[in-house]
């Protein structure tokens, strides 16, 4: 439902620091993302939120939308990633 470009800026405090593979640490972390393009018809801007815990290769950061500009001003909610083998998903919990 989301098209456009999203760039993220992420802050990690790594857990576990003797590991060598930082993709197989422990980090809690936090950080933005923002949203440029279109949802559900509608362009804009949104910034979020992220926070939660990289374990190992998994990311768990649910995020929170904390601005939104353009057409999608009065969007409000929240989203989370689901991930499979190489791939993501975010999953949203939006409304206008």
């Amino acid at each position: 439902e989301l098209k456009g470009k999203a760039f993220v800026e992420y802050l990690l405090y790594y857990l576990e620091s003797t590991i060598d593979d930082g993709h197989l640490a422990t980090a809690k972390i936090s950080g933005f993302l923002h949203f440029e393009g279109i949802y559900k018809g509608k362009r804009g801007t949104f910034t979020a939120i992220e926070q939660g815990i990289f374990d190992k290769g998994n990311l768990d950061s649910p995020a929170t939308i904390i601005k939104a500009t353009g057409e999608l001003e009065s969007l409000k909610g929240s989203y989370n990633y689901k991930f499979t083998g190489q791939t993501s998903k975010m999953i949203l919990d939006f409304e206008f």
